[in-house]
């Protein structure tokens, strides 16, 4: 799963010319609601149905979102944490 993740954020800086970042408060370059990196990451770990589905103009815990937290892709779930959405 790590050489996934490794491999997914140089495809994105591919695309991209940056990597996903955490600015820290809360918003992204263009001062709009941040997302985790991993929301960023999901297409490029065959997860491009679940990022699809993503209201980018919603908080990642708003009820909108909320349900995706469950489609969490498997590589990037950490053994014995059974919570949703958690990593």
């Amino acid at each position: 799963d790590m050489r996934q993740v490794g491999l997914a954020f140089h495809n994105y800086h591919d695309v991209h010319s940056h990597f996903p970042s955490d600015s820290g408060d809360g918003n992204d370059r263009e001062g709009k609601e941040e997302f985790s990196w991993r929301v960023h990451l999901a297409p490029f770990v065959d997860a491009v149905l679940v990022y699809n589905q993503v209201q980018f103009d919603k908080a990642w815990d708003s009820d909108e979102n909320k349900p995706l937290h469950e489609q969490m892709p498997a590589t990037f779930l950490t053994p014995g944490v059974d919570a949703a959405g958690l990593t």
